[in-house]
């Protein structure tokens, strides 16, 4: 694993203090990190045009796309990218990733 610490992504100024969240933002926030079906890091580096978060609903699309150099894969929201910087899991039917920065849809 990385020593990357989890910590640092939500100190960062852009993101909304989680304690401020009501219930249903800090629910939308996790969806926004979440996508249907499992992905994992292979499956990301191949993947082509946007992939639809959890938080797409019947009103609003939250759509990342994703990058890949080497084997670093990056997803990009129109905000902030995101590198993914380590797989916590990957077992059928779960994939769980660290990523350096909160992914904050273009709402907040």
């Amino acid at each position: 694993m990385n020593d990357f610490n989890l910590d640092e992504a939500f100190k960062a100024s852009s993101v909304p203090n989680l304690s401020k969240l009501t219930n249903a933002e800090v629910v939308a926030l996790l969806q926004y990190h979440a996508l249907n079906g499992y992905n994992p890091k292979g499956a990301l580096k191949t993947t082509k045009g946007p992939i639809s978060t959890l938080a797409t609903n019947s009103a609003r699309k939250f759509d990342l796309s994703v990058t890949t150099t080497d084997d670093e894969v990056t997803l990009h929201n129109g905000v902030s990218p995101a590198r993914v910087a380590d797989t916590m899991l990957d077992s059928m039917p779960l994939a769980i990733f660290t990523v350096d920065s909160v992914l904050l849809p273009i709402a907040y």
